[in-house]
């Protein structure tokens, strides 16, 4: 399977897709230790139907029930906050400003059970055995029309295509829209499967204009982050606005360019990945998954900049790796490490590592990672690559070493102060720091002069 058949079946649909537990070690170590550094690693959370989620644990549930119409079995199963979350709305009455429009919430009980037909869980088992009537937890207005989130009782049994902890009496979740009829639709339903990340407890609604709802579940403060912040300096950040909660729970309309994808929704202070799991409607991943510059590279790339270079080491690729992460916040799913990296010594005996980085469906970044001679290491980012450019990667270097350039299958030369070109290199090429300076870039017998600077 390639990266990008993975990345689809991680982000869109799963219903053929049971990761094991271990998934992302397994992932990262890629077999041995040298790989671990060259394709990608998913984080240990998956789509369940047309839920996308993304490192979450669910906060607050912590509530054992009884329930009154399941059988004796399953009532004698343990629930607990840690495979059960959920069951924290259980037994709660409705709230939201449309707890009391009760046409509309027989509507959207009438759309949980019209759904499951449709729902990519639903040759998981976990409709099968249904039990009680469904609840709804929450009903009420957002910038993207009315929505809710419904919750039943299900006993989940082995199957072939399920995870579960353990079989048993367990919640299932559903979240609701509006339809194109302007009905209520199911956009995403949710079980606690286990490995995999808890269940979201909160999820985007709308299609033109998006809104957010986050469940209250008793968390002291609770922060949203609407997208990825790149400052110019290099890597990645998060600022989390905080939220506030009314009749069970906080909304908000989704400014322009912010998905269901970008966002996330986390505890605060801040830190790490989402711990509430954001649920929205995935109906297939774009064409386009992978961002990197050169995603399809026949094999790892290590490309000396200059002549004479001693070989890339692994101590070096893993360095590089570890400050890109350092310098970036986490992926919501998916980190795609570089499978190339070109390396240079500059004239103060630095030496440096060019690779890219990328975070979920963004384009990736380039990045350099700069160690000198005492030891002393410092990472700078170089901004998205060109993809389409004569010349994707061309990154300055701090304190006057230069540029790092690199443009695969083609040879490269600097144009020296004399008006002569350099030694030609190929795939990458240290250019001296020069107000004028120019790289000539061939490729299949065509020259193109890209100026610096």
């Amino acid at each position: 399977m390639t990266e990008t058949e993975l990345q689809s079946r991680l982000t869109a649909t799963v219903a053929d897709v049971e990761p094991p537990v271990d998934l992302l070690d397994r992932v990262r170590t890629g077999g041995s230790k040298r790989l671990r550094r060259r394709w990608l690693t998913a984080v240990a959370t998956m789509a369940v139907a047309t839920v996308a989620v993304g490192g979450m644990i669910a906060i607050g549930a912590g509530i054992e029930s009884f329930d009154a119409n399941a059988d004796a079995a399953a009532n004698a199963k343990q629930t607990t906050a840690t495979d059960d979350p959920y069951a924290y709305f259980l037994n709660k009455p409705t709230k939201g400003n449309l707890a009391g429009d009760q046409e509309y919430l027989d509507e959207v009980l009438r759309a949980w059970d019209r759904s499951h037909g449709r729902s990519l869980n639903n040759d998981r088992g976990i409709f099968d055995h249904l039990k009680g009537e469904a609840h709804v937890v929450w009903a009420g207005e957002t910038p993207a029309g009315p929505a809710a989130m419904v919750i039943q009782r299900a006993e989940l049994r082995h199957h072939d295509n399920i995870q579960l902890s353990r079989e048993g009496l367990f919640t299932l979740a559903g979240f609701i829209g509006m339809g194109e009829d302007g009905k209520p639709q199911v956009v995403a339903d949710a079980y606690p499967a286990p490995g995999v990340g808890g269940p979201a407890m909160a999820f985007v609604v709308g299609t033109n204009e998006k809104a957010l709802v986050v469940l209250d579940t008793g968390a002291p403060e609770v922060g949203v982050s609407m997208q990825r912040e790149y400052p110019p300096t290099g890597g990645s950040t998060r600022t989390y606005e905080q939220l506030t909660f009314r009749e069970g729970a906080a909304v908000v309309q989704l400014p322009p360019g912010a998905t269901g994808m970008t966002v996330r929704v986390n505890t605060l202070p801040a830190n790490g990945p989402g711990r509430i799991g954001v649920a929205y409607y995935a109906p297939g991943a774009p064409a386009e998954l992978d961002q990197r510059v050169w995603p399809d590279l026949p094999a790892q790339g290590e490309w000396p900049a200059s002549p004479g270079l001693p070989a890339l080491t692994e101590a070096e690729v893993d360095a590089f790796g570890r400050a890109v992460e350092k310098a970036s916040d986490e992926p919501s799913g998916m980190a795609y490490h570089s499978i190339w990296h070109a390396y240079a010594k500059t004239p103060n005996g630095d030496r440096v590592v060019v690779g890219e980085y990328g975070l979920d469906r963004d384009p990736s970044r380039i990045f350099a990672h700069v160690t000198s001679p005492d030891g002393k290491t410092k990472t700078v980012g170089g901004g998205i690559p060109q993809r389409d450019a004569p010349l994707p990667v061309a990154i300055r270097l701090p304190d006057g070493q230069g540029w790092l350039v690199a443009a695969y299958q083609a040879q490269l030369s600097y144009q020296r102060q004399d008006g002569t070109w350099s030694q030609p290199m190929p795939n990458a090429l240290l250019v001296p720091d020069e107000p004028s300076a120019k790289v000539k870039v061939k490729v299949q017998g065509q020259e193109q002069i890209v100026p610096l600077g």
